[in-house]
């Protein structure tokens, strides 16, 4: 087999692995969504729009080594779990873009940036410290490809949701900008309900199965 499917018998493993899906699917759709909105919806100069979106990964490098840090005090899915609801709370501000002033963007690409700032890190560590050193390799390639899964579907099903509501006409026109910001906002809503999905289970683990040792597979 390509991948130790034994390693899936761990409920916090799949949990793990499942939130680092989710916060790599929240993040392209969101990049993809903000950059599209502000170019065809608020006619925003293409060079203003890049400065824009570099304000998430800025303030990603930024928190990712204090989040590293932490997760040596604190546990990582505590962290992991705070650090989807940052990712829930833009989530909700992109899903409301058209209805916010332009200095809530800049506020909802900063709370995404420290989300996925304050997840990465104590997440990996989470994830890899819960198998066996000979399992390293194979836990390393099912979290690398939980976060390539999370990218391939948000593209996959932002373009299936945009082909509904838009088809085959072109972004731009007056009747189609509404359009748009159906899909954006249904493609958002999909974002939030799995970001609250990914933080409860988070929690989820660090409650259920710290109080019952002898539960740890499922």
């Amino acid at each position: 087999p390509i991948f130790n499917f034994k390693l899936l018998k761990d409920a916090k493993y799949v949990i793990g692995n499942y939130a680092a899906m989710v916060t790599y699917f929240t993040t392209t759709i969101a990049i993809t969504v903000l950059s599209l909105h502000l170019q065809y919806i608020l006619d925003v100069e293409e060079i203003v729009v890049s400065f824009i979106l570099l304000i998430a990964p800025i303030i990603m490098i930024w928190t990712s080594d204090f989040s590293g840090r932490l997760s040596n005090r604190i546990d990582s899915r505590l962290i992991s779990g705070v650090a989807m609801m940052f990712i829930c709370v833009s989530s909700v501000l992109f899903f409301f873009v058209d209805f916010i002033s332009f200095n809530f963007i800049f506020v909802a690409c900063a709370l995404q940036g420290i989300g996925n700032g304050l997840f990465s890190a104590p997440n990996n560590k989470y994830v890899l410290t819960l198998v066996d050193e000979e399992d390293l390799p194979d836990a390393s390639s099912v979290l690398s490809t939980s976060k390539d899964l999370g990218r391939i579907l948000s593209a996959g099903i932002f373009t299936v949701i945009l082909s509904i509501f838009i088809g085959g006409q072109q972004l731009g026109l007056d009747h189609i900008d509404h359009l748009f910001i159906q899909s954006a906002n249904l493609m958002m809503f999909i974002c939030l309900l799995l970001n609250l999905s990914a933080a409860i289970l988070l929690f989820y683990s660090k409650f259920r199965y710290d109080y019952a040792p002898n539960e740890n597979t499922v």
